[in-house]
């Protein structure tokens, strides 16, 4: 059990849904840090030549052996070949294996370089620290897999220790020296799983955020839809697609104020079908329907001005309030209106009744004396005056 969940810890793979996301985000990692570790690699190794080609600082840089030098000259050289490959690579999600080979052939250059290094130390000092340095340089830097990892540091550190002895002849300092490097490896090599692992994790969760975040986008765009829906639904008439009454109210009401506010005339029309019970009677309510929906169909093509305002009042009523209207302009509409819909005819198989309509006017300018409803009661007179005439005929109160 522990074994399976240091397993997990170490070699989790990844989710196939997003494997190209987190392979793009540790590419692009890898080469910005990619290139800060070379341009810090190539200025040591500049600073070290020219440490070590000044005399005036004493004997020891004196008997250094001049193939420090080239070691640091070559790694410049190196350094400076894989910064300019780093422009070259392809920066598109596609180019994931050039990238992460770029970046396994980096880090083991460097610790190559720095073994390499220590094994020269060995014929002096017998310090491994630049390797040991290298080590966990690699192991935290790059963001690489737990197989990349160990691709990386298994030759070198194979060649490393079949190396050693050859270098230093003290068996126990390079024993002592194999065996710190070895444990160095381990836990440079475990650091390294758990920071992939952590970016797995993080890249794992901001996903997570990013899908709840459009899933509540895709909700809320829907909850919006459903109440634009609900308030058109609450506002319009099911049948016609007219304003209903309440939304007429709110709509009259506020252009009454503006109305009132400048002085300016507002007329209301009153309109009704004649006869609309006698065609439910003998034709059915379907037929009545089609009727009330032509007829709207009449009145919206005639009154286009936007700020006219059309509902239909109820049953076979309908209601028109035309702002800034003066009474001849009211009239001369209600007239194209009765006329368009006297010329209507097939309704239906076997309609043969002429419909028409009858329409009462009021104009006025709105006054403290004057309300909304005193022009609607007044416009329904007019109405009445005209049905009273046998209908198909326009009113003024």
């Amino acid at each position: 059990m522990r074994f399976r969940k240091l397993k997990n810890l170490l070699f989790r793979r990844l989710p196939n849904h997003i494997h190209e996301d987190i392979l793009h985000d540790i590419n692009r990692i890898n080469l910005a840090r990619s290139r800060i570790i070379i341009t810090a690699v190539i200025a040591l190794e500049l600073f070290a030549v020219l440490l070590f080609l000044i005399k005036k600082y004493g004997i020891y840089w004196e008997d250094r052996d001049p193939l420090y030098v080239l070691v640091y000259v070559f790694l410049a050289v190196v350094m400076a070949v894989f910064f300019a490959v780093s422009f070259l690579l392809p920066k598109k999600r596609p180019a994931y294996k050039s990238i992460r080979l770029y970046t396994c052939l980096l880090s083991g250059a460097i610790l190559f370089w720095c073994a390499a290094v220590a094994l020269i130390d060995q014929l002096s000092a017998g310090q491994v620290t630049l390797y040991v340095s290298a080590i966990f340089m690699v192991g935290i830097f790059p963001l690489l897999s737990p197989a990349a990892l160990f691709a990386v540091y298994a030759p070198v550190h194979a060649l490393f220790l079949l190396l050693l002895p050859q270098f230093r002849q003290n068996p126990a300092i390079a024993f002592a020296n194999a065996v710190n490097t070895s444990v160095c490896i381990v836990f440079a090599f475990i650091i390294s799983c758990m920071l992939y692992r952590n970016k797995w994790n993080d890249i794992l969760n901001k996903n997570l955020v990013q899908n709840r975040n459009r899933e509540l986008r895709e909700i809320n765009e829907r909850l919006l839809r459903t109440n634009q829906n609900l308030e058109q639904m609450s506002s319009t008439d099911s049948l016609t697609g007219l304003l209903n009454r309440r939304m007429l109210n709110e709509r009259l009401s506020a252009e009454w104020q503006i109305c009132k506010s400048f002085s300016v005339p507002i007329s209301v029309l009153m309109l009704d079908i004649d006869c609309f019970k006698r065609i439910n009677d003998i034709y059915g309510h379907q037929t009545g329907d089609i009727c009330l929906l032509r007829i709207s169909n009449v009145i919206n093509s005639v009154v286009q001005h936007p700020s006219y305002i059309v509902a239909r009042w109820g049953g076979e009523e309908f209601i028109l309030a035309l702002p800034r209207a003066e009474k001849e302009k009211a009239y001369y509409l209600a007239e194209q209106i009765r006329k368009e819909v006297e010329s209507l005819d097939d309704f239906c198989e076997n309609f043969n009744d002429k419909i028409t309509v009858s329409i009462g006017i009021c104009s006025a300018v709105p006054s403290d004396s004057l309300t909304v409803r005193d022009m609607i009661e007044a416009a329904d007179k007019a109405l009445y005056k005209a049905k009273s005439k046998n209908g198909n005929r326009t009113e003024y109160a």
